[in-house]
């Protein structure tokens, strides 16, 4: 009889007939018997999470660096390591966010700044996590007495947890995880993560010195995690509603290997949080680097709270309707300005205790529904509640999203079990349109990455009033030469925000390229009025000083800008120049071999170095460094003229000629008297 027809018989709920069959010492069968997943199955599930993954991103490993990565990696000389000492790795270990930082070392130590081996590392941190997903989703479909209508898809469990996997893997809202490197951060934190929880059920299940092992790896791994990016530090309150939910299914036994599991979780918490308190010094250091480098200051906490509820429905719809042309890079989120402006921030108050609610009531009916719902809202905590980050990014969905895909392709196969599709066919069909459907959008979503115009031409599509984005695509169009773009968008951003820093000096560089300094000038006191601590400020306004002669006033901006900023290479190759110009060689190598010892691809520090040998009469050296300068920006006229001249004045006319033809072809608009200077030898060259 089963339990169904027990229950009509004898009136009785299913869970009073399975106390009543324990207490008298009868076990009953809750499904069909389960058969162990072959490894011939496992083996094809990770092949095909491996070329779904590999359809949707492989063509993205040439694509470029953008924002964050700038400051974090490209331009952070502290992960510019030049050997594997434990000199060189040991500052990375003791500073914020150790884990995620030593990749990017190696990264650079083994390919520098070529874009291919970063995101050669992302993309194999998202298939091993696929995989983490996968094998998380089949060992809870296998937990003994789960209930339904799961108990009923035991016999589809590995088909479940692979198309689960496969979803969460290709879907588009991963795509900033995984193509935008510096988010390495959220999929490395939630491999580790996944690691720490599959471990621990694994060794929760085992008995003897096997499960011993296995919650020691869970421990290694947590502490991983936690040295990767703080939200992690939901995980011991996570495995322990795993083992409350699903495990011990919320009989709490007080055995000493219970008792030795719960002191491990809160010891989790403890090493954790002080793992925190000791890097940042205090709870207070550690939101102020988390808003400073992360976030905004310029937020009422109470009134981001509430605009993050309305944040956490766009996450929803953004996992149900994941059209690409609704996802940013950069969101242009409007405040909520109270519980009703606008009613919305109510609704989606409503909607998510609604949820919360609905989950606590199903927990000991539906646990696994219950447990899902809450993972979602606990690993969304730390970053979309009142730490004053950015509103909206879409890799904090990166995690949270775990679950909803278990629920879903569990959902499928209910489906077609309530509407009696015996063909396997038609489910397996169903599944392959959806995952096609999403790795098509996927692979089209990751073009924009390509290059900085791309991707912030796509952001301002969507955010055309936000400051921040219209200085970004004028950068990008900076990057490219399209001077005339470049500060219109700049202007523009101005306009959105007169007090963006950021995109005043980048308008005065536009004009002090133009060779117009005295405007440019303008626009570098203006940062300066908002900010006397912006070393990039100085250092500009030092360039526009040296430009008119006022080599005092310039010499004076650019010590300041390396006293606030000592790792600021531009400031010290500037500061190089003053001293190269007044003869002072000896303090200008200081600064130019400073300049390289920051960033060994300084193109301009080699072609000033080279500069200072040419004065030297050290020809041999000269011609080395400028090559080098040459080789690592053949666009810079100044690299080029200077390199031909040496060579002019070493007889070498032919190659000469390359160089000074180069140096035209590269010039700015504010070096036309050098260019006609130029041409002028040029004539006499070819006589």
């Amino acid at each position: 009889m089963s339990d169904k027809e027990m229950s009509r018989t004898l009136r009785l709920d299913k869970a009073s007939i399975r106390n009543a069959l324990e207490e008298l010492g009868l076990k009953r069968e809750e499904t069909a018997p389960q058969t162990e997943v072959s490894l011939k199955f496992h083996f094809i599930a990770v092949l095909f999470i491996f070329f779904s993954i590999l359809l949707a991103y492989g063509h993205t490993l040439n694509y470029a660096f953008h924002f964050d990565d700038l400051k974090t990696f490209v331009e952070n000389p502290n992960l510019h390591i030049k050997d594997l000492s434990w000199n060189h790795l040991s500052p990375i270990l003791h500073a914020n966010r150790p884990i995620a930082n030593l990749t990017y070392a190696l990264n650079f130590y083994f390919d520098r700044l070529e874009t291919r081996g970063y995101h050669l590392v992302n993309i194999l941190i998202h298939f091993v996590t696929a995989v983490l997903v996968y094998f998380i989703f089949l060992k809870t479909l296998s937990l003994p007495g789960l209930e339904e209508p799961f108990s009923t898809l035991t016999f589809y469990r590995d088909k479940i947890s692979l198309l689960g996997a496969l979803l969460w893997a290709v879907h588009p809202v991963q795509t900033q995880a995984v193509t935008y490197v510096v988010q390495r951060m959220a999929s490395l934190a939630a491999m580790f993560y996944l690691l720490s929880l599959l471990a621990y059920i694994q060794g929760r299940l085992s008995r003897g010195k096997g499960s011993r092992w296995w919650l020691g790896f869970s421990a290694l791994s947590a502490l991983l995690a936690f040295g990767t990016k703080e939200n992690t530090l939901t995980l011991p309150v996570i495995i322990g509603l795993y083992d409350l939910f699903l495990i011990s299914r919320f009989k709490i036994h007080f055995s000493r290997r219970h008792m030795i599991i719960l002191l491990g979780l809160l010891a989790g918490l403890i090493v954790g949080g002080s793992w925190i308190y000791k890097l940042y010094g205090s709870t207070g250091g550690f939101l102020s680097m988390l808003s400073a480098n992360y976030g905004t200051d310029e937020m009422d906490s109470m009134l981001r709270v509430m605009t993050e509820w309305r944040v956490i429905i766009l996450y929803l719809t953004l996992l149900l309707f994941p059209y690409p042309g609704r996802m940013s890079l950069d969101y242009d989120f409007p405040m909520s300005q109270s519980l009703f402006n606008p009613i919305t921030t109510f609704l989606s108050l409503l909607v998510i205790l609604g949820l919360i609610g609905y989950s606590l009531r199903i927990a000991k009916k539906r646990p696994l529904i219950a447990f899902s719902i809450l993972w979602f809202f606990i690993n969304l905590a730390m970053e979309s509640t009142f730490i004053k980050l950015d509103l909206v990014f879409e890799h904090r969905l990166y995690l949270p999203s775990v679950m909803f895909f278990l629920l879903f392709s569990a959902g499928i196969y209910l489906l077609a079990l309530r509407f009696h599709i015996q063909r396997q066919e038609i489910v397996l069909t169903t599944a392959a349109i959806l995952i096609g459907a999403l790795l098509f959008m996927t692979h089209e979503r990751n073009k924009i990455w390509k290059n900085s115009v791309s991707l912030w031409s796509d952001v301002a599509l969507k955010a055309p009033n936000k400051s921040r984005v219209i200085n970004n695509l004028g950068k990008a169009y900076l990057e490219e030469e399209q001077w005339s773009r470049a500060k219109s968008n700049f202007a523009e951003a101005i306009r959105l925000n007169p007090k963006n820093q950021e995109a005043l000096n980048n308008l005065g560089n536009a004009y002090q390229r133009d060779g117009d300094y005295e405007r440019a000038i303008k626009y570098y006191q203006a940062v300066l009025e908002l900010n006397q601590n912006n070393p990039l400020g100085h250092n500009d306004l030092g360039v526009a000083y040296q430009a008119l002669g006022k080599s005092a006033l310039a010499l004076e901006e650019f010590r300041k800008a390396v006293e606030l900023d000592p790792y600021y290479t531009d400031a010290h190759n500037n500061l190089g120049n003053i001293y190269l110009l007044s003869s002072q060689l000896d303090l200008a190598m200081v600064e130019y071999q400073k300049t390289i010892d920051l960033n060994p691809k300084h193109p301009m520090a080699h072609t000033n170095l080279g500069l200072l040998y040419q004065k030297q009469g050290k020809s041999k050296e000269a011609i080395a460094e400028l090559r080098m300068g040459l080789s690592f920006n053949p666009r810079s006229a100044i690299a080029q003229f200077n390199y031909g001249y040496l060579l002019d004045m070493m007889g070498q006319k032919n190659e000469a000629i390359v160089h000074y033809e180069e140096a035209i072809k590269w010039a700015a608009p504010q070096d036309a008297a050098q260019v006609e200077m130029v041409k002028q030898r040029l004539k006499i060259l070819k006589g």
